[in-house]
């Protein structure tokens, strides 16, 4: 058995789940201002999540099933999960974001197993806070990997990780396989630039960018990782478009 790790937002659906959160709560405009703030490296990732949660102070537990069952999917998502299980891959779903959102979303999709941060909940409300410390946030999931291999005595060449931005480089660099999936056009103009510069003979941004990554997947289509997890898929070969750069 393989396992193959999953980012949550814009990996298993396009859509962000705790954006999500604060438009059916009403706190839309706190959580962009906080995020923007945290984006610009005003604060610290830890601070904008706690923060980020204390927004949703007494919100109704039955909402967080609710975000779930109406977040969109990735195209392709439950039959590629299905397939990599029939496959003999073991799917986790691994996020920085919200656990109880993450495991209601898998149960959709066909993943059981999920790690995140997990809410604090009193009398069927949320209280603002998370019930998990340390966090779970954006660099640790690179040493939850690293447990959980070491948990169940496995190798690095044992585990494929599966994500769509920067956030993940600290997972990527756990796993045997990598793939970036449906990456911004933010990374991509970022990961062209850094191979004319390989190409011009200046590798240092190239490697810095992409020592991790095996594949480079621009559709967003998840069936589209297939083909490099199953050697015998025969789906959509008509669609596979993806070009493999010669320093991958």
């Amino acid at each position: 058995m393989r396992v193959i790790f999953f980012d949550f937002d814009g990996v298993l659906s396009p859509a962000t789940h705790g954006m999500e959160l604060a438009r059916l709560s009403g706190k839309e405009e706190e959580i962009q201002k906080l995020f923007s703030s945290f984006s610009k490296s005003k604060t610290g990732v830890e601070w904008a999540v706690y923060r980020g949660i204390s927004f949703f102070q007494g919100m109704e537990q039955g909402k967080i099933a609710q975000i779930a069952a109406h977040l969109p999917l990735t195209p392709n998502v439950g039959e590629t999960i299905a397939q990599l299980k029939e496959a003999g891959y073991h799917p986790v779903i691994v996020t920085s974001g919200i656990q109880e959102v993450a495991e209601s979303f898998g149960t959709r999709v066909g993943i059981e197993e999920v790690y995140g941060n997990s809410l604090e909940i009193r009398d069927g409300m949320l209280t603002g806070k998370f019930t998990r410390h340390p966090l779970l946030t954006i660099k640790s999931k690179g040493r939850l990997v690293r447990e959980y291999l070491k948990r169940n005595s496995m190798q690095k060449k044992d585990v494929v990780g599966v994500g769509n931005d920067e956030n993940d480089w600290a997972m990527f660099y756990e796993c045997g396989f990598s793939i970036l999936f449906n990456p911004s056009t933010r990374l991509l103009q970022k990961i062209e630039e850094s191979m004319k510069k390989a190409e011009a003979g200046k590798k240092r941004d190239f490697y810095d960018v992409l020592r991790h990554i095996s594949v480079v997947i621009k559709e967003n289509d998840l069936s589209f990782i297939l083909p490099f997890l199953v050697p015998d898929i025969t789906m959509f070969p008509e669609r596979l478009k993806i070009k493999k750069s010669k320093y991958l």
